[in-house]
């Protein structure tokens, strides 16, 4: 899989690196959308959308952070990546880890008549190290093995931890870019932060415009690879190759991480 046209911006490794100044040339044209890049980018922005929608309760901004049940389910991200399951009676749940500088969920799963647990301590005392949390989570996802479905469990694995984000966190924040709407998108909030101040980077949203950021997917016998591109806030959009199994357990493993468009705010938080 090559994961993109010949338009597609060569390697940034860098801000000293060269080519993170230069742009595509002017006569490169990225490809038109995709279907598959259309039905990617209007599922990524329901998910962003859903979770952006619910700020961050005050009594998770005290360490240590106690869940009450009154915050968001995560669940209800299943009404948008509707090609994902769990087996039936298992949920997907969190605890927050808040520790005064950041603050993030921490996703688990867990069988839906189980107590669940309050805090990242509960969490720890009973599975261990929560650093190995989203691959155990990963791990119980079935995708319906279309290659919508697992365009929803590259999205999971991107965007599945993204609400709830405080301060310092806020490095890990990404978006998903899938179509011309969404580079767009990512070009004009560049454009916002530039007249800001922001002039690090003053290429960047021209170079994210001609990047081809359709998604592919190919599928070759037991094992599927998926190309997508990614936009941090702090570090511009990156091409993601995923290869991940048909049958589940999927192993959804990242291949490859190539930054090609370099991006930074310009401010710390």
């Amino acid at each position: 899989m090559d994961g993109g046209s010949s338009c597609q911006n060569p390697p940034c490794l860098g801000a000293s690196d060269p080519i993170c100044a230069t742009e595509p040339p002017p006569e490169c044209v990225p490809p038109e959308e995709t279907q598959l890049g259309h039905y990617c980018q209007i599922v990524a922005d329901a998910v962003t959308d859903a979770l952006d929608f619910y700020p961050l309760p005050d009594h998770l901004m005290v360490y240590p952070a106690v869940r009450t049940r009154e915050e968001l389910d995560i669940n209800s991200i299943f009404l948008h990546l509707d090609r994902l399951e769990l087996e039936p009676g298992r949920v997907l749940d969190y605890v927050y880890d808040f520790d005064g500088m950041g603050g993030r969920p921490i996703l688990y799963v867990r069988d839906e008549a189980a107590i669940p647990f309050a805090t990242v301590t509960e969490l720890i005392e009973a599975r261990g190290d929560y650093w190995t949390s989203t691959d155990d989570v990963m791990a119980e996802i079935h995708a319906d093995g279309t290659g919508e479905g697992f365009i929803q469990l590259a999205l999971f694995w991107l965007l599945g931890n993204q609400f709830y984000i405080y301060w310092h966190s806020n490095y890990g924040r990404r978006e998903v870019v899938c179509s011309r709407f969404g580079a767009e998108a990512q070009a004009l909030m560049i454009e916002e932060e530039v007249a800001w101040g922001s002039d690090r980077y003053l290429d960047a949203a021209d170079r994210i415009r001609r990047l081809d950021v359709n998604p592919y997917f190919e599928r070759d016998g037991d094992r599927v690879e998926l190309s997508i591109v990614a936009f941090w806030l702090f570090g511009g959009a990156n091409r993601l190759t995923i290869e991940a199994m048909v049958e589940h357990p999927h192993g959804l493993e990242q291949m490859n991480r190539v930054n090609v468009v370099a991006y930074d705010p310009g401010f710390m938080y």
